[in-house]
């Protein structure tokens, strides 16, 4: 969880209290997108634990609270040492849910990553660590989904200052006990995009149904970014990073480290991981922990771990794991390929392979017919080292060569062009990636273009993506960009009013001064059905604006608002402005029928047998105690499940 931006823990109302009689809540940890963490402590077992809270808001959204729950299934059903356990989950009084996690601390993978790229045997080792971990969850069939940095600590455990917990499954798939939520509808729909968009395997991105192989890729971003120091597709927009999976090629470490740092054979298991189709990656996470774990070797303390191929990747080194479980689709299609050339073809790969195999020998030999000075600081130089850098160089004045010819033509012949391509029109070449230029380039794309769309996206996939960035953009509280995704995903496709992802992004949004104007609009306008349920929340929410909760209460008395509310919505608004005790009997019917949590507050406040008056010791109510009719209707509304929203 994020702590920036933290508030003062003194002004928390939950710190010293008890949850559940055995929880007390010690310290404000981290606060994010989806609620609080808290330090505590069981009263009894006198054991240090984590406890997360969910934010009020989102206990409005019954699928949100779902995931919770799913959140404390997943972390109780892996018992891993890599994986944060979950050992209890429960409601308060209040309405809100709340999860005890075991207490890890450490330091996370977000912030090891922000000092820098990190030594590649440190850098498999974490890598081998969360494979691990992935190999425990999905042997449970439980799929992460939001697998990132900052879903991994780092502690010191056994003389490894590395050690490994994976934390929060709170948008994993999980088939253990799922269950349809109240209204009947699944936890997640088909086509439904959860997670985080720099992290998202393609096929996660485009709303199809994913397996273990989409936390793989996921792991992929990651230790390319522990290597490289940065994630290997980079754009402002969502959107954009898809593009760009599907339209590009991982990028190779020396176009951005700059240096052989990274060995071949370790950027060869990168892009496996990364490899656009899943069929193309690896098949399991215990494949991949142990192809990582055949390029480490412990130290003879067992406190840290060595890469085998330190100072390089030799050729029989490539050759043994170019077949290795990390590439099979790869290494097969080679194969395949040279197996089918001609023979004349295999005849000159094998004069061509003589040739480079002598290469070294005749740099050796050259080296030696070179003056004193020179021969001796060259001397520790490999010469398989020495013959690539004479190629290197002979291949720059080749190049040199050609570049001085072309531009002496250019200058003799300044009229002549390639026929049929003006000298104002694109090349066909240029032509045939017009699709793929309308995809933001890396670091150049701005937040302002969600627009921009990669090819071959369905309005449908589309909008997923979209509200997916909606909601990511609006846990960092970047509640202006997040309402530009909203409006966005609406223009692509309207289906997705009632879609959650936008109702938490939209509903942050009118809690904040700057934002909460836009927000409206979208609430009041083409959100307006879930807009209803949204807004008579804020009304009577004291952390929004004074104004957005005065404009809230004037439209819940309009008639677009009795539009689209639901019966028990509508109730809830005519139990609060009912004024006479006559008005109040009337409703009671409607209540016993189709009231809710909303209606229970004001229900229960009328069973009071005083408050008015000049002494304000008068019945308020008289004629509700002619019978029984208020103690039945609070009766069937306390005995309903757990509704579709609830106020807190």
């Amino acid at each position: 969880m994020a702590t920036a931006g933290l508030p003062d823990p003194n002004t928390d109302p939950r710190i010293g209290t008890v949850l559940s009689e055995r929880y007390r809540l010690d310290a404000l940890l981290g606060e994010g997108g989806m609620g609080k963490v808290y330090a505590a402590e069981h009263v009894l077992m006198k054991k240090r634990l984590a406890v997360k809270v969910l934010h009020r808001e989102l206990t409005l959204v019954p699928e949100v609270v779902a995931r919770f729950e799913r959140e404390a299934m997943a972390a109780a059903n892996i018992d891993h040492p890599n994986v944060a356990a979950a050992t209890d989950f429960g409601r308060l009084p209040d309405g809100s849910v709340f999860l005890v996690l075991e207490f890890v601390q450490g330091r996370s993978l977000r912030e090891e990553i922000a000092a820098g790229a990190m030594p590649v045997e440190r850098a498999l080792n974490i890598a081998r660590q969360i494979a691990s971990g992935l190999r425990g969850a999905h042997g449970h069939g439980i799929v992460h989904r939001d697998l990132k940095p900052e879903n991994v600590m780092l502690v010191e455990r056994d003389g490894d200052p590395d050690f490994v917990k994976v934390l929060d499954f709170g948008v994993a798939k999980v088939p253990i006990g799922e269950v349809p939520a109240v209204t009947g509808t699944p936890i997640s729909r088909a086509g439904m995009v959860f997670g985080t968009p720099e992290y998202m395997a393609p096929e996660q991105a485009l709303g199809e149904p994913v397996d273990g192989r989409a936390d793989l890729y996921a792991l992929g971003v990651m230790l390319f970014e522990m290597l490289a120091g940065d994630r290997p597709f980079l754009s402002e927009s969502p959107v954009g990073i898809l593009g760009q999976q599907l339209s590009q090629a991982p990028p190779l470490f020396a176009d951005r480290v700059g240096h052989g740092v990274v060995p071949p054979v370790v950027e060869r298991a990168v892009h496996g991981l990364l490899a656009r189709d899943k069929d193309r990656r690896p098949a399991s996470a215990r494949e991949v922990e142990d192809s990582l774990s055949s390029l480490l070797v412990p130290s003879p303390s067992g406190s840290s771990t060595k890469f085998t191929l330190a100072v390089g990747s030799p050729v029989s080194d490539l050759d043994r794991l170019s077949s290795s479980s990390l590439f099979p689709a790869d290494a097969d299609a080679a194969q395949r390929s040279l197996s089918s050339l001609p023979p004349e073809h295999s005849t000159l790969m094998g004069r061509l392979g003589s040739v480079f195999e002598s290469l070294p020998p005749r740099a050796a030999a050259l080296r030696d017919r070179l003056p004193t000075g020179l021969r001796d600081s060259l001397r520790p130089v490999a010469p398989r080292t020495l013959a690539a850098l004479g190629l290197l160089v002979a291949g720059l004045v080749v190049v040199l060569f050609i570049a001085v010819v072309l531009a002496l033509g250019r200058s003799l012949f300044p009229g002549s062009r390639t026929a049929g391509t003006p000298a104002n029109r694109p090349s066909a070449s240029a032509t045939a990636v017009a699709p793929v230029a309308a995809i933001p380039a890396p670091r150049s794309s701005s937040v302002a273009a969600p627009e921009l769309r990669p090819p071959s996206l369905g309005a449908a996939n589309q909008g997923d993506v979209l509200a997916a960035s909606a909601l990511a953009e609006s846990q960092k509280k970047n509640h202006a960009t997040a309402l530009a995704f909203v409006e966005r995903t609406l223009t692509v496709d309207p289906s997705f009013a009632s879609d959650d992802r936008l109702s938490i992004a939209v509903l942050a949004a009118a809690r904040e001064s700057a934002t909460w104007k836009r927000a409206f609009k979208l609430l009041e306008g083409p959100m307006a059905g879930r807009g209803a349920e949204l807004i008579w929340d804020i009304a009577s929410d004291k952390q929004a604006p004074l104004a957005a909760r005065q404009r809230a209460g004037v439209w819940l008395r309009s008639a677009t608002f009795r539009k689209h509310a639901t019966p028990a919505l509508l109730l809830a608004a005519e139990l609060r402005t009912a004024r006479t005790c006559e008005q109040a009997r009337n409703l009671l019917a409607r209540a016993k029928e189709v009231g809710d949590e909303r209606s229970l507050s004001q229900l229960e406040a009328w069973q009071a047998r005083t408050g008015c008056g000049k002494k304000r010791q008068e019945d308020c109510m008289p004629c509700l105690r002619a019978d029984v009719r208020l103690e039945e209707a609070i009766a069937a509304v306390r005995a309903r499940p757990t509704p579709p929203w609830k106020s807190p």
